[in-house]
């Protein structure tokens, strides 16, 4: 029995520890200040609770919300015996922020409203702290935007240097059906060179036998001479096509070497935006960490 009297709490006691450890304000139906306690006076930045008496409550209030229709919705809530519980901003004797974490609970008397309660917690170093982390959050978020970005452009760039050596290739392709064709052709010139060799070379051997068996005043010789004469200018005209080939050939291979030339700087082009890109995607890769720590530490926060 003894232990259940020691054990009994009064409504004072409660309402005294209350009092002690959180802001309390209460209002009553019109929206003004009948009673505060010094905790509540002290977040707002009051010298004393009697300077609060009177007050109403839309001096604690930005305008953005006293005069928006959610004002009145908010007050005609809590007169209709509806409570309210959230983090809310508020404002100080000097006009400053103060966020709240309060909890609106109506009073009621023969079952009707005669009043608001208020009881708070002062989070404004909580809510500064928080706002911080996210003002960094949305600048991490802004630069992972430009690296994605930059990332983009690095990549397009590099896909119009892929494009370009393709290109090159395949004019380098074409060039090199060309001198396929010209090589052809060399070898049929020098398959005419080769006959005419085999018949100069008969026509030389008859020369001589001719030469032996009529002597000096041979009239075969004069014939196979001429025959030799028109062989050689042949041969002539053979190796001017030769030449004039051969100058061909050297064109189209001066042309595949500058293209080589290209080619080789391009892709040294291309390496150097793919080292760019993967930088880039490292840093991405780097901030997002970042981005996630920071969360993390706000997810704590909160």
């Amino acid at each position: 029995m003894e232990n259940t009297i020691e054990n009994t709490i009064s409504t004072e006691q409660l309402f005294g520890t209350i009092e002690k450890n959180l802001a309390i304000i209460y209002f009553d139906k019109n929206r003004k200040v009948s009673y505060v306690n010094k905790i509540f006076a002290r977040s707002m930045g009051y010298q004393n609770e009697e300077s609060l008496i009177g007050i109403h409550h839309s001096k604690f209030c930005f305008k953005e919300f006293t005069e928006s229709h959610k004002y009145d919705e908010f007050w005609n809530s809590l007169l209709n015996g509806k409570s309210f519980q959230d983090k809310i901003l508020r404002k100080d004797a000097s006009g400053n922020e103060v966020w709240l974490e309060a909890s609106y609970m109506p009073v009621r008397e023969n079952n009707r409203v005669k009043g608001v309660l208020k009881v708070a917690t002062d989070v404004t170093e909580r809510q500064k702290h928080i706002t911080n982390v996210v003002n960094k959050l949305l600048q991490m978020s802004s630069d992972l935007n430009d690296r994605a970005e930059e990332g983009l452009t690095n990549q397009q760039i590099l896909q119009d240097k892929i494009d370009k050596v393709t290109e090159v290739s395949k004019g380098n392709t074409e060039i090199l059906v060309g001198l396929k064709n010209q090589t052809q052709s060399i070898q049929g010139v020098v398959q005419t060179i080769k006959d005419i060799a085999s018949q100069t070379n008969m026509l030389s051997f008859n020369a001589a036998i001719e030469a032996a068996r009529a002597g000096e005043h041979g009239r075969g010789f004069d014939v196979i001479a001429k025959e030799v004469r028109k062989l050689s200018n042949q041969v002539e005209e053979s190796i001017g096509e030769v030449r004039q080939n051969v100058e061909n050939i050297t064109k189209e291979i001066q042309n595949i070497t500058e293209g080589t030339l290209e080619v080789q700087a391009d892709v040294s082009a291309a390496v150097e935006q793919i080292r760019l890109a993967s930088e880039g995607y490292k840093e991405v890769v780097t901030a997002g960490e970042t981005l996630k720590d920071e969360a993390n530490n706000l997810s704590n926060i909160i």
